[in-house]
């Protein structure tokens, strides 16, 4: 073959790949569109902008705290309806922002998957899998909007790929733009630590550790300085209406619901990975850190007991790329179906 023919294989072949990318990027819109569109109809639709907690009032500045600190999506929405020159109604324009924050979610999530499973074209079928726990958590058992919700399932996994990429710097930009969405972005540092395990006493990990943990001060103080005479508290504590919640739980069918059908069951298959020891086949080729990245969930749910309310299932928003990716661990240890690690270069 010579070189002429050589260029236009290539061409071929670079002309196969552009379609094939346009088709996948066009598909993962559509499922973005389809499931926003259903997100809208369930929730935004009868969705109240100018409440205290909404976009409107985070806008003028009047928002209660700690929705007040919350800016980066409000900003984001301002910014589109300018661009959009009042021409479309502001819950279009939320469809269409968060259209496109959902595709950014499946997209990025791909990424991930790359650095856990070798088969890149099959981790496009994969990606997708996001949306299952989102569909139940944000759709069929949730009632209520928050505008914030799927920007920072979004901050989440963009740091998360960071850190298994080993990108410190574009982690720390990420991390400090999350902080402007919602403060548990500052969970990405207990992730940055159980990835960086095995170096985690190092001078390197210690002085990053530290530059975050400033970041997340620093940014806390900031907002904290330019809103403080905004209403409501800086921090909802929620351990005494948990106590409620758990004395009760077993007497209220709804919360008794919401607990047992959040993320649609995957926590089951979560405690299977681990009790079963299956996880250490997946770790004796992928390596311990791309697992225990995964377990940010714990500190989750023991902090949660004072600042989340449990049986509020929109409000886990960064365990659900965990538990995602533990349940698609799992099924790359049962048989060969084409899931197969990536191998953890030392």
């Amino acid at each position: 073959m010579n070189s002429t023919e050589n260029q236009n294989a290539a061409s071929t072949g670079g002309d196969k790949r552009i379609k094939f990318r346009l088709i996948i990027h066009s598909f993962y819109l559509l499922i973005s569109f389809t499931y926003c569109f259903l997100y809208y109809w369930k929730v935004v639709k009868r969705a109240n902008f100018a409440a205290t907690s909404g976009m409107d009032a985070v806008l003028s500045f009047t928002a209660q705290k700690p929705f007040q600190f919350r800016v980066l999506v409000p900003f984001i929405y301002k910014a589109m309806s300018i661009a959009g020159l009042g021409l479309l109604p502001p819950k279009a324009i939320f469809l269409g922002m968060s259209i496109l924050i959902v595709y950014m979610i499946i997209f990025m999530y791909k990424l991930v998957l790359d650095e856990y499973f070798q088969n890149k074209n099959l981790n496009i079928i994969l990606a997708i899998t996001i949306l299952y726990p989102m569909t139940w958590n944000y759709v069929l058992l949730n009632q209520a909007y928050l505008f914030y919700d799927y920007m920072s399932i979004l901050v989440y996994i963009t740091g998360m790929y960071f850190i298994l990429r080993n990108k410190f710097l574009p982690f720390v930009l990420v991390f400090a733009i999350g902080l402007l969405n919602k403060e548990t972005t500052a969970y990405l540092i207990f992730a940055y630590l159980f990835y960086n395990y095995k170096i985690i006493f190092t001078k390197k990990i210690i002085l990053n550790t530290v530059l975050l943990t400033v970041i997340f001060l620093i940014v806390k103080m900031v907002l904290l300085l330019i809103f403080y005479n905004s209403p409501g508290s800086s921090v909802e504590i929620c351990v005494y209406e948990n106590q409620k919640i758990l004395a009760n739980l077993f007497k209220d069918r709804v919360l008794l619901k919401n607990s047992v059908l959040c993320f649609g069951g995957l926590y089951v298959f979560t405690f299977y990975l681990f009790i079963s020891g299956r996880w250490k086949r997946y770790a004796a080729i992928g390596g311990k850190g791309k697992l225990f990245i995964n377990l940010v969930f714990i500190p989750y749910m023991i902090m949660g007991i004072f600042i989340v309310y449990f049986t509020e299932v929109r409000v886990y928003t960064e365990i659900i790329p965990m538990l995602t990716t533990l349940f698609l661990i799992l099924l790359s240890t049962v048989g060969n179906i084409g899931i197969n690690p990536k191998e953890q270069i030392s």
